[in-house]
């Protein structure tokens, strides 16, 4: 269903690899969510926030994590890019590159965070607290990946 273009030798021993997902169909959540291998330690809030910016046509950087076909995980930095085919449908890509142990540390403390609000809350409170933690570091969400890296 996806074309991954991905170089074997770079993925377990450098920190930035080349896989690429180009031109998918449809700026969809649950196509979006399938890219990056559906990981339950990902936030519905992160996956929302993706769909809103590529939505409005925005290039979009989130960190997430990415599972391969032997079902192993990695943390990366994707970004996103929304695009149209000849026929104007929506479309994007996307490029993901490894991030460091003190980014994925950070992150899983505030993704979990927003897990246990989406449990407990619902996801409007997630995002309502996201875009407190945000306005506290005084980022945009697309500068979170680069905030601990």
């Amino acid at each position: 269903m996806f074309a991954l273009e991905l170089n074997p030798e770079t993925i377990n021993f450098s920190k930035t690899h080349n896989c690429t997902v180009k031109q998918l169909p449809r700026i969809e959540k649950t196509i979006i969510r399938n890219v990056i291998g559906n990981d339950s330690a990902i936030p519905e809030t992160i996956y929302n926030r993706v769909q809103e910016y590529l939505s409005e046509g925005k290039n979009v950087n989130a960190i997430l994590k990415w599972r391969t076909d032997d079902n192993n995980s990695y943390w990366t930095i994707s970004r996103f890019e929304p695009s149209a085919n000849n026929n104007f449908k929506s479309q994007f890509s996307v490029s993901t590159k490894f991030t460091t142990k003190k980014c994925i540390d950070c992150t899983q403390k505030l993704y979990n965070t927003l897990l246990e609000i989406e449990k407990k809350n619902g996801i409007e409170y997630a995002n309502k607290f996201l875009e407190g933690y945000l306005e506290e570091k005084c980022i945009d969400f697309n500068e979170l990946a680069m905030l601990y890296n």
